[in-house]
């Protein structure tokens, strides 16, 4: 297992706690080989690349054939996409712009040259 995280802060916390290798990268230009990943997983990332469709890419090509990509992340317009640009925007120096998933999401991952096998907005208290 790698992590590869694009803040600073976290990658160095990852390096101090995790069981396994962690990077400071960017996620659209990922630190493994072509073909490498049996999966890659990205949890409330993707709102956070300037450009959704390199970091896509560039998951199809660490993914090797028949790899998995799973993606959790917040929908635009929601409460949860709501707090972080509105209030956490406002009160943090770091700010907070979300670019969040919406219904254009899975045509853009086809796009990447992946297989979407389940879409699915999913209400998560």
């Amino acid at each position: 297992m790698v992590g590869v995280d694009p803040s600073t802060a976290f990658a160095a916390l990852g390096r101090a706690h995790a069981p396994h290798a962690v990077h400071h990268a960017p996620l659209d230009a990922l630190p493994v080989p072509l073909g490498w990943a049996v999966a890659v997983a990205s949890l409330a990332g993707l709102h956070h690349l300037d450009d959704l469709d390199a970091g896509l890419r560039a998951f199809a090509i660490a993914l090797r054939p028949g790899g998995r990509l799973v993606v959790a992340d917040v929908e635009r317009g929601s409460g949860p996409a709501r707090f972080p640009d509105g209030f956490v925007d406002a009160h943090n120096a770091l700010r907070h712009r979300g670019a969040h998933l919406g219904p254009e999401t899975a045509a853009r991952v086809t796009a990447a040259g992946l297989t979407v096998a389940e879409d699915a907005v999913v209400d998560i208290p």
